[in-house]
């Protein structure tokens, strides 16, 4: 049984019962095993869209993938709201790292699902598309479009960049310039459906450039409302150039005595960060030319 615990005098956090305990390591170890059975499950899935073949069984596989990535997940939602609560008395300190990790393996989840489910409504075109062709033969032409549209789709999702291939973005504003660069010419400038785009641009960030997005449902109109988003927040190349030059006077500022290649090291941080403000456009402006001058 569960001892009865005075609040504490200073009104801080009471500390946690045995059973409190014993009840967070029980569901914590039960949540782990289940998170393991969902990457398995979400890396078989994205093994299964690479090979994917339009035919009625392999469209019964991808439903059986959508049922299996599905219960994992709700029953990992609900060891979360279990958890969660129990952490933040608990693990105060490990409470914004569980709440990462929280986000991330819903995100795997959902977007193993996207394409799953992207795959299916495709094969259903493409199966709708040959029955309507064969009733009605004055509408072949049509239905052969809608066909070939559902052949293309599939294609486009198992032709699109793996995640691996992305650069991953954090929110620090210094590297937005180039994290968008690579992602607009493999992904924003390809002829991907929308909701594919959007896919490929939530497994490319993390930390704060993560939760900037978080709320946004798996829709066609939230990629363009993303990017919006993104470039608004972290895309500004007045703050990158802000933050380039808070680098500089911080390098100058630095004494590092153990390391032996200092100067090297120094020549190369200041020389970096000059590179990218003459890349940003500041060069025109006082605080650069302040910098740079004798």
């Amino acid at each position: 049984m569960s001892q009865d615990i005075d609040e504490p005098p200073d009104g801080g956090p009471r500390p946690p019962t045995k059973e409190e305990c014993e009840n967070f390591n029980r569901s914590h170890k039960q949540r782990t095993t289940l998170r393991s059975f969902l990457t398995k499950a979400c890396k078989s899935a994205d093994e299964f869209v690479r090979q994917y073949v339009p035919s009625d069984p392999a469209r019964r596989e991808a439903l059986v993938h959508i049922a299996k990535i599905e219960g994992l997940h709700s029953q990992i939602e609900e060891m979360d709201r279990i958890l969660m609560p129990l952490a933040a008395t608990l693990q105060p300190e490990r409470l914004t790292a569980s709440l990462e990790k929280q986000i991330n393996y819903r995100h795997a989840a959902e977007v193993a699902l996207l394409d799953l489910r992207e795959l299916v409504r495709a094969a259903d075109e493409v199966k709708a598309a040959k029955a309507q062709s064969q009733s009605i033969p004055s509408t072949s032409r049509c239905a052969d479009r809608n066909q070939d549209q559902g052949h293309q789709q599939i294609a486009f999702i198992q032709q699109a960049p793996t995640p691996a291939d992305i650069p991953k973005f954090f929110g620090d504003v210094k590297r937005f310039r180039d994290w968008w660069q690579h992602f607009e010419y493999l992904v924003d400038s390809k002829p991907l459906p929308l909701t594919e785009k959007f896919r490929l641009l939530k497994l490319s960030l993390r930390g704060q450039a993560a939760a900037a997005v978080s709320e946004l449902g798996w829709e066609e109109s939230s990629y363009g409302i993303a990017k919006t988003t993104l470039k608004d927040r972290f895309g500004k190349q007045s703050d990158a150039n802000a933050q380039h030059i808070l680098s500089i006077i911080g390098i100058c500022k630095q004494r590092d005595g153990f390391r032996n290649d200092k100067l090297n090291h120094f020549v190369s941080q200041i020389s970096q960060n000059l590179k990218a403000l003459i890349g940003g456009g500041a060069t025109r402006t006082p605080v650069y030319r302040s910098l740079c001058s004798p």
